[in-house]
């Protein structure tokens, strides 16, 4: 019941801030909304790379133990052989 009531708090808290933000726009001038709505743009770009980024967690999960230690251990010293040894 509690998590119930956190739930709806912070859905109405949400709503809240979104019906604030929107108050304040009325006010604003066409230049400074286009201001907003590319900040806004950023925002989601952000985040569009966040989810790009989390895509590839867990790739390496099942990996061989021997390839992983040759890509990450023995690649410095691979790169300061000048010799980029093809794993296969």
């Amino acid at each position: 019941m509690y998590l119930c009531i956190e739930l709806k708090y912070k859905v109405m808290r949400q709503l809240d801030i979104k019906t604030k933000i929107i108050d304040r726009l009325e006010n604003f001038s066409a230049n400074k909304l286009e201001d907003v709505w590319n900040f806004i743009d950023h925002l989601e770009e952000e985040n569009a790379n966040k989810k790009n980024l989390l895509s590839f967690a867990g790739t390496w999960k099942d990996i061989d133990d021997s390839l992983f230690e040759d890509l990450t251990t023995n690649l410095i010293s691979r790169r300061k052989s000048g010799g980029a040894k093809r794993i296969k």
